[in-house]
């Protein structure tokens, strides 16, 4: 986002951007960058979502909504969704060109997923019996999903990481990557190390949470089976939310909005200088 009006798409590997403004800008919102087809597709085919959840005067309720966005045509569309009584808890990550979030429906916690082939959402399982909000999610080689959830509602420290061996939008399986108890209070985001079977913390918050004079702080560390050792530690930028991700450099080029009026006329100028 670029203040509360416009988004920002970038390819960092070839600096290249493109501006792209919202149909509407009420209400929370998020968004998701994902693309139609196989890897291998044109970037013509890459679209933005976005899902909008807000407080609506007239109807005197919560309204949610979702938009896609497509580049090739360089517009807005609504789509319909016949159900969506779930409320998204955590940041959405994208597999193979799927988006992918932790989602809730009262006290149910689940795998939101969104086919941008099919422009449809599906519902998987977490690895773990849903009992609590502590969770984060990230991609591993942008081929699998990790999932990392911590027992704090049960005064324990144990933390746990899987990975999938298989994942679609309609079915998934996990396997174990990481057992391990560490005081970690808030972890936020984190990315793992499969070759070293490590995992790489973000996390946030106070050493001690009832004092409101103490400063909050954003803590990396890594963890593993033999080793819990902290590289980062400063205070929070106000109104910052850290996270950590992959990225795997990519040449793809971001489509530019369609300037074929303009060629036309110029092409027309230097036809009229030429008969002249």
């Amino acid at each position: 986002m670029v203040g509360k009006q416009m988004l920002v798409v970038c390819n960092p590997s070839n600096r290249e951007t493109r501006y792209v403004e919202p149909r509407t800008s009420h209400g929370c919102f998020e968004y998701a960058l994902g693309y139609k087809g196989s890897k291998s597709s044109c970037v013509n085919s890459y679209k933005i979502l976005r899902y909008c959840r807000y407080f609506d005067k007239q109807l005197m309720r919560t309204v949610s909504e979702f938009e896609l966005y497509d580049f090739m045509s360089d517009s807005w569309r609504v789509l319909d969704v016949d159900e969506h009584d779930w409320e998204i808890s955590a940041r959405g990550v994208s597999v193979k060109g799927n988006t992918y979030w932790v989602a809730k429906k009262n006290e149910d916690q689940f795998i939101l997923s969104f086919d941008f082939t099919r422009e449809r959402f599906g519902f998987l399982p977490l690895p773990y019996e849903s009992a609590g909000p502590e969770d984060s999610m990230n991609v591993v080689r942008d081929e699998q999903l990790s999932v990392l959830h911590q027992y704090l509602h049960l005064d324990l420290f144990e933390m746990k990481i899987w990975v999938s061996n298989m994942i679609g939008t309609k079915k998934v399986s996990w396997g174990e990557f990481l057992v391990v108890d560490v005081v970690l209070l808030n972890v936020v985001s984190f990315v793992v190390d499969e070759e070293h079977k490590v995992a790489v913390c973000c996390s946030t918050g106070k050493d001690d949470p009832s004092d409101d004079s103490e400063e909050e702080c954003t803590s990396v560390s890594i963890i593993g089976k033999n080793i819990q050792s902290l590289v980062y530690d400063e205070g929070a930028i106000d109104g910052s939310w850290p996270h950590l991700m992959n990225y795997v450099p990519s040449p793809v080029q971001i489509l530019r909005k369609s300037t074929r009026k303009s060629k036309r006329k110029r092409s027309t100028r230097r036809l009229v200088k030429y008969i002249n």
